[in-house]
């Protein structure tokens, strides 16, 4: 099975907070600007659930 990877987007205080945490235990997490993600939805990015 693969591990789920996280994307935190427009990285302020929670999603800092939650992302480190989530980094600290040993997942996947990119932190992704608002530019960034932009960037990745016009090249059909998308997300798996």
């Amino acid at each position: 099975m693969s591990r789920l990877r996280y994307a935190v987007v427009r990285i302020g205080a929670i999603g800092g907070y939650f992302g480190g945490r989530l980094s600290q235990s040993g997942c996947d997490v990119h932190f992704l600007l608002r530019s960034d993600f932009e960037h990745y939805w016009r090249s059909l990015f998308y997300l798996r659930q």
